[in-house]
């Protein structure tokens, strides 16, 4: 009679357990936020500022800014540099304009990709047209007459008057 009875306990406290696991989890809610995108990830390089050390970016399809560290640069040598601080100003049609701030010493070489991971870091990078980001580099040489901002000019040593 006692090993039934434990046998009957036993099976009680087993079955709604069972059931339990059987059930299936409802799915994450994705919220508001993944249905108010305006449309696909995008971001297109607008200009480059070398005496400010900025990139402006336009960005599309994001509901909130992306923190800095998600902004990245490529340069001409392949390395990669996080933007320092990002500033966005509120949407206006869908688009967002941020002004990324690029980290001392590497508005010297010449930026080939900018990115933003979609996410967080390991997430899916979206990146900027080349073309456009070409298209900024070579304007802000122009502007500033040719020479990376910070470079020398080739050939010119400062005067101790400058040193100081």
């Amino acid at each position: 009679m006692r090993r039934a009875l434990g046998w009957g306990l036993a099976l009680l406290l087993v079955v709604p357990s069972v059931a339990g696991a059987a059930k299936k989890k409802p799915a994450k809610w994705r919220g508001a936020a993944a249905s108010s995108s305006s449309g696909p990830r995008a971001i297109h390089v607008r200009a480059i500022d070398l005496a400010r050390r900025t990139v402006t970016v336009e960005l599309t399809g994001f509901t909130k800014p992306p923190a800095a560290n998600l902004f990245s640069f490529t340069d001409e040598r392949n390395r990669h540099a996080v933007a320092m601080t990002v500033a966005c100003e509120e949407p206006t049609d869908g688009v967002r304009s941020c002004a990324l701030e690029i980290p001392a010493g590497y508005e010297r070489h010449r930026i080939v990709d900018v990115l933003v991971r979609v996410g967080g870091l390991h997430g899916r990078p979206v990146h900027a047209p080349a073309s456009e980001v070409q298209t900024a580099w070579e304007a802000a040489t122009t502007a500033a007459g040719g020479e990376a901002a910070g470079a020398p000019a080739t050939g010119t040593t400062p005067t101790s008057e400058e040193q100081r």
